[in-house]
C-alpha cells in the first residue's frame, strides 16, 4: 500500500516493494510464495492530488477517493497493516489515526514505523512519555512496532497480536 502520489518516497518505495523477494516466513496465509514479490502496490490517492497531476500512474492499482478521510479509511481497509516511513504532517496524521483506530478497535493490524537513522527517535520518546504519564494504557503500548530495518520491523509485524481493545477493557477499568 502506498500514498499513489508520485511524489517525496512514495514512487520509489513502491517501485521498490514490487521488486523485493517475498520474506522466508509468508505474514498471511494468502501471501505471495517467497520468490513472489513482497507487494503489488496499491494506490489511493485523493481526486484534489490527482488534479495537481501528482498521481504514480505505474502502480498496480491506483483507487482515487474524494477525500483525505476516505484515503485513511481505504488504507485501513485494503491493508494487512501500516508502515510508516520518515514524512511529514500527513505521514503522522496517518500514523496517529491508525494506533488510534487501533486501541479502539476499528482495526487489529500492525502498525510499523521504520525508524530510519533515528529520524523518529523524538517521536519514540514522545509516545514512551504518554505511556510513562498514563496516556497511553499499558495493554496498548505495545501498538507501535519500531524497527531500524524494513527486515526486522516486517518480522515484528508478522509476530504481532491485537491488543485489548478500550471497548474490551470497559469504562470502568479506563
Amino acid at each position: 500500500m502506498t500514498t499513489g502520489s508520485s511524489v517525496m518516497t512514495a514512487r520509489p518505495i513502491a517501485s521498490a516493494l514490487s521488486a523485493m523477494p517475498g520474506p522466508d516466513v509468508p505474514v498471511h496465509p494468502s501471501a505471495p510464495p517467497n520468490d513472489a514479490p513482497i507487494a503489488a502496490p496499491i494506490g489511493i490517492i485523493p481526486q484534489a492530488l490527482v488534479d495537481a497531476e501528482v498521481a504514480h500512474r505505474g502502480l498496480t492499482e491506483l483507487h482515487v477517493v474524494g477525500t483525505m478521510h476516505q484515503r485513511k479509511q481505504a488504507f485501513t481497509d485494503l491493508s494487512d497493516g501500516f508502515v510508516t516511513l520518515p514524512g511529514g504532517t500527513g505521514t503522522m496524521d496517518e500514523l496517529w489515526e491508525a494506533l488510534s483506530w487501533a486501541q479502539i478497535g476499528y482495526h487489529a493490524k500492525p502498525v510499523g514505523l521504520l525508524n530510519l537513522d533515528g529520524y523518529y527517535d523524538g517521536l519514540i520518546e514522545f509516545w514512551e512519555t504518554m505511556a510513562r504519564v498514563g496516556f497511553v494504557r499499558p495493554q496498548h503500548q505495545g501498538l507501535l512496532i519500531v524497527a531500524d530495518t524494513l527486515g526486522d520491523l516486517l518480522d515484528k509485524m508478522a509476530a504481532f497480536q491485537p491488543a485489548t481493545t478500550i471497548g474490551q477493557i470497559g469504562a470502568k477499568d479506563l
